[in-house]
């Protein structure tokens, strides 16, 4: 991840009907102190949320780098292709190829690697261009398959 951010408008939004409360006080009372409080409250909880996330990501980053770097001599182009779902959890080989330079039997073959572990998965029902997918990435409630 190069940036994180809060999201904030989710907060809000499950908080609707008090965030427009807080906001009327403002304009009718000038009560900036208490939209501030609810507006504090709202960036701690989100940060808290965002904390556990990243702290769950990082859990399943190294169980699954633990995980390619058990299996043997193809752990190589399993990593480089494990690095480049990282970067981004939507693959097809194609991209693949082009971003580590593998020869398109080499990427398959590290694809097949990291599917057969339960890191990654096909989620497209064709025949070519497949997309591949490390859901626990793009959704880390998702449990680790072990």
């Amino acid at each position: 991840m190069k940036s994180l951010f809060l999201y904030l408008s989710l907060f809000f939004k499950q908080h609707r009907d008090l965030y427009y409360k807080k906001l009327n006080e403002i304009r009718k009372t000038g009560d900036w102190e208490d939209w501030l409080n609810f507006f504090l409250e709202c960036v701690a909880v989100t940060a808290t949320d965002a904390k556990n996330t990243l702290l769950k990501i990082k859990k399943i980053f190294e169980a699954d780098d633990d995980r390619v770097a058990s299996i043997g001599r193809a752990h190589e182009s399993a990593e480089a292709v494990l690095a480049e779902f990282k970067q981004k959890p939507l693959l097809t080989i194609t991209e693949i190829t082009k971003q580590i330079g593998f020869a398109k039997t080499t990427a398959i073959g590290a694809v097949n690697c990291l599917i057969n572990l339960g890191i990654i998965k096909n989620i497209s029902e064709k025949k070519w261009g497949q997309i591949y997918s490390y859901a626990k990435y793009i959704n880390p409630s998702i449990p680790n398959e072990e």
